[in-house]
């Protein structure tokens, strides 16, 4: 789309699983100029990177040019006309489209590619992990330890359960278990398949957990059953099991521990090097979250005992892990820029579901049905209406009314 048209579009949006048809805003339209789009789903970070980075590149151009964009576009002032700005600037309104052009290409220039490319962060970035040497077994190798009574060479165990307020019980063979009540979770092991229902269960459970209080002992249960009780910061979760090797076991506490989203991810699933992994986990960091939390004293601690090339990977890796809770903890946003044309016949059907939608824009516009198809199908599924904003719903009224466009730059 032409500038001029732009600014007669209007855009869908799609937060919070909810959809919004609104008159495009500056940065969108910038952005749609810039990167040649007109659709596109943005994390948190990524949008809020476009943003800033507008800022700062704009603020490069040179006078004349920062004064186009900033007013057709109307991204950091009131919006005018291309005849508005040429009669300012004192020439003719091919004039003004060709300083347009020329700050367009020197946003798109290469050199400013990496701040502007969408794309600068990746979660595969920090999840894709490989290791030479391997946590993982060495976890479980302690838990087996721990859990079948040695207490040395358990370093590692130990620390993670310092650091993060846990503690973990083995209850043997034809002892008394104390039976479950309301703060405590409780569920039965048996053979290999249990073990993925087990941990899905306890998943479960830590939604609604509730602190250990008194807990009344009900009628003791003796038999060859055993229990493993895990305490995680006040919450007790309970389970019992028979038929299971202590390796079984010791997998099945593994797993708890690491293969959930508690604290964001256990670290040992993200992209660190073998020699800054084995000095977080010494040091008790089992949790994204933690890692994030404490990185100034991590970081110090690190260039104190001398680990300067671990130093400067932790800040890095830091960095992409603020960014990737953010991700985890924010909507994506999904942006169509809609044409006026199909913008009001929306307006006017009401769809109510995604086919209706498509029916609506191919009544006008089959290139842009076409485009919605291709680009957004898979965001839009569950599309159930959209609301109108009030300042979109006055010009279409408008529009509707007398049949002329808004006014274009």
């Amino acid at each position: 789309m032409g500038c001029g048209i732009l600014h007669r579009a209007y855009v869908i949006r799609k937060e919070n699983n909810k959809y919004l048809l609104d008159v495009i805003s500056p940065y969108e339209a910038l952005y749609s100029s810039v990167f040649g789009v007109q659709a596109d789903t943005l994390s948190y970070s990524q949008d809020r990177m476009c943003r800033r980075m507008f800022d700062e590149l704009i603020d490069r151009l040179n006078y004349r040019e920062k004064l186009v964009i900033d007013r057709l576009y109307g991204y950091r002032c009131d919006r005018c006309s291309i005849s508005e700005l040429a009669k300012d600037l004192e020439t003719d309104e091919d004039g003004i489209i060709e300083i347009k052009n020329s700050a367009l290409d020197r946003l798109r220039d290469p050199n400013n590619y990496r701040y502007l490319e969408k794309r600068w962060y990746s979660g595969t970035d920090l999840t894709n992990a490989e290791y030479e040497l391997d946590y993982g077994g060495k976890i479980r190798a302690e838990l087996l330890r721990y859990l079948t009574g040695c207490r040395t060479d358990i370093d590692i165990i130990s620390a993670v359960m310092r650091k993060n307020d846990i503690s973990i019980q083995r209850v043997y063979r034809n002892v008394s278990v104390v039976s479950s009540e309301t703060g405590r979770f409780e569920t039965s092991l048996s053979g290999e398949k249990s073990i993925d229902d087990a941990v899905s269960a306890l998943k479960a459970f830590k939604i609604t957990a509730k602190p250990v209080g008194n807990n009344k002992k009900r009628r003791a249960i003796r038999g060859n059953v055993e229990t493993i009780l895990i305490t995680h910061a006040g919450v007790e979760q309970a389970y019992k099991y028979s038929g299971l090797s202590d390796d079984d076991i010791a997998e099945c506490v593994y797993r708890v521990l690491t293969d959930s989203d508690e604290g964001y991810g256990c670290i040992i699933n993200f992209n660190i090097s073998d020699g800054l992994m084995g000095l977080l986990l010494l040091k008790g960091y089992m949790y994204l979250d933690s890692l994030v939390n404490d990185r100034e004293q991590i970081y110090e601690d690190l260039e104190r005992g001398g680990f300067h090339a671990q130093a400067e990977e932790f800040e890095k890796f830091a960095d992409k892990a603020e960014i990737y809770i953010a991700d985890k903890t924010h909507t994506s946003m999904t942006f169509v820029v809609v044409p006026e044309s199909v913008a009001l016949s929306i307006y006017e059907d009401v769809p109510v579901d995604y086919h209706e939608l498509l029916s609506s824009a191919e009544k006008t516009d089959v290139e842009f049905a076409i485009m919605l198809i291709k680009n957004v199908k898979r965001e839009f599924a569950d599309f159930s209406g959209l609301t109108v904003t009030d300042e979109a719903k006055h010009r279409l009224d408008s529009l509707h009314r007398d049949g002329k466009s808004a006014d274009a730059v």
